[in-house]
Order: C-alpha cells, then sequence, then structure tokens
C-alpha cells in the first residue's frame, strides 16, 4: 500500500518511535531485539558459534513470537481491504498498545533482580506487538520507508541522497520527499532508543511505558480522523 496521505506517514513516524523504543527495551531487559530481527539473527549466528546455548535459545524464542505476532497481524489485516487501512490500523493498534502495557506493567511490578529469570514472559508481549506491528506496517509502507527494518530505510536514504546530490535539483520531488521521511524515521528510531535509554537509568520501573504510550498516541491520532 502506497502513498495513502498525511496519515499514512503520521502512523509511520509514530511506530518508528515504538520500535525504536521496544528494541531498546528488549535490549536492556534481555539482550535481544524486539523488533530488529537482522540483528538477532547476528547474535543467534554469534551465540552458536561460540556454543553459548542459553543465548541461541532465547534469540531464537523471540525471533519465533516476532513471526508469531507477524502471523497473527497478517491474518488480520488479509480481512480489510486497502480502502478501509484506517479501520486496520485501529484494530492492530489497539492490540498492540494492550500488548506494551502488558509488558510495562510486569516490568513495573517485578524486582529488579528478578527480571532477568522473567524474561522469556517480558518478552512474550513485546516481540508479538513488534510482529504484529511489522505485519501492519508491510501493508502501509510508504516507497523505501520502513519502521522495523533500518538497514533497508537507511539504503534506500543513500540511494536517494545520490540521486539528489549527482542530479541536484533536477531529481524528481518525489524522491526529495521520500528521503525526508526516511531520514525523520531514521531519527525518530534513533531518538525513542535513546529515550528509551535515558528512561531506564532515571525511572528503571517506567522503561516499559515509553512503546505503549508512542502506540497510544497513534491509536489517539486515529480516534480523531
Amino acid at each position: 500500500m502506497k502513498n495513502l496521505g498525511h496519515e499514512a506517514t503520521r502512523d509511520l513516524l509514530l511506530l518508528s518511535m515504538v520500535a525504536g523504543s521496544a528494541d531498546a527495551a528488549g535490549f536492556m531487559s534481555g539482550h535481544v531485539f524486539t523488533s530488529n530481527m537482522t540483528g538477532n539473527l547476528v547474535l543467534l549466528g554469534i551465540a552458536c558459534s561460540q556454543g553459548q546455548w542459553p543465548d541461541a535459545g532465547k534469540t531464537i524464542y523471540v525471533l519465533a513470537l516476532f513471526v508469531i505476532g507477524a502471523i497473527l497481524g497478517s491474518r488480520i489485516a488479509r480481512r480489510f481491504p486497502d480502502a478501509a487501512w484506517k479501520k486496520l490500523m485501529k484494530r492492530l493498534l489497539m492490540v498492540e498498545v494492550s500488548l506494551l502495557l502488558a509488558f510495562a506493567i510486569y516490568w513495573a511490578f517485578i524486582s529488579e533482580a528478578a527480571r532477568t529469570a522473567q524474561f522469556i514472559w517480558l518478552a512474550l508481549p513485546l516481540a508479538l506487538a513488534m510482529g504484529l506491528q511489522s505485519a501492519a506496517m508491510n501493508r502501509l509502507t510508504i516507497a523505501g520507508v520502513t519502521n522495523t527494518a533500518m538497514t533497508g530505510t537507511l539504503t534506500n536514504f543513500a540511494v536517494g541522497l545520490e540521486s539528489v546530490w549527482f542530479h541536484g535539483f533536477s531529481a524528481e520531488p518525489e524522491t526529495h520527499r521520500r528521503i525526508k521521511k526516511q531520514l525523520i524515521v531514521i531519527l525518530l528510531y534513533c531518538g525513542a532508543a535513546a529515550a528509551e535509554g535515558i528512561l531506564i537509568f532515571r525511572v528503571g520501573w517506567a522503561m516499559g511505558f515509553l512503546p505503549a504510550l508512542f502506540a497510544f498516541l497513534a491509536l489517539i491520532a486515529h480516534r480523531k480522523d
């Protein structure tokens, strides 16, 4: 689904912050990513090569949860035609907010010492939510921009920069608009991860609420449409 207007761009930007903060939350709680599956595949390869089987098992677990979330999201999305994408996003965002809140509340109420041992339960709603989001954004994606696969977005951004640098204002206006969106998505993803990093050191118990907050803002924006 392409070029759906400012509402689609708004969703893309807000959910980029969800993905960045959720990745940071997952990494700081269990040293795995919950949105960036490319990074997890690298971690899995390293763990297997060094015989670190508990770490490998943990990474496989998160990968499986992400895939399950993506399958569920795809099943939900299949029921909605492209013209009903706003209704689809509301449905998916309600589920995602619920999952992220479950992670946030669980994180807040267990002791710091117990968090490592409870990672299996902590990762469950977080990875499912990111799989669900990825399936939703697969329908919503603006050409060359995604919010859970930053490598692809960064590559497309670089390709767009090459076009602008070497062709200047003769480059198509759409190219200029696209690289601006790509840059904003990258900055928001990094900024949300940085905010999560600050939060865990200042108010550690509240770390999980940041991804839920960003997803809730996206849901509220849809309720006003």
